[in-house]
C-alpha cells in the first residue's frame, strides 16, 4: 500500500541519488503515490517499466518505515 505522504516521499527522494533512481523513475513513483496511478499506467505515462516502478516503491516504503522506526515522526 502506498501511504507516504508528500513531505516525506519529497524528503527520501532527495536522499537518493540520481545515479541509484533516474528522473523518470521519481516521476513515475510522485504518480504512484501522489496521483494514485497504478504501475501501468504510470508505466505508459512515464517510459518506465512497471517493474521498475514496483521496486523503487519498495524501496522507498522500506526506507520510509526504518525512518519512522528510527526517528519515531
Amino acid at each position: 500500500m502506498n501511504l507516504i505522504p508528500t513531505k516525506r516521499l519529497n524528503a527520501l527522494l532527495e536522499i537518493l541519488p540520481k545515479r541509484e533512481m533516474p528522473e523518470k523513475t521519481r516521476e513515475a513513483v510522485k504518480l504512484v503515490f501522489d496521483s494514485g496511478y497504478s504501475y501501468e499506467l504510470a508505466s505508459i505515462k512515464t517510459g518506465v517499466s512497471s517493474k521498475r516502478i514496483s521496486l523503487a516503491v519498495r524501496k522507498l516504503n522500506q526506507m520510509d518505515s526504518i525512518l519512522l522506526t528510527a526517528y519515531r515522526l
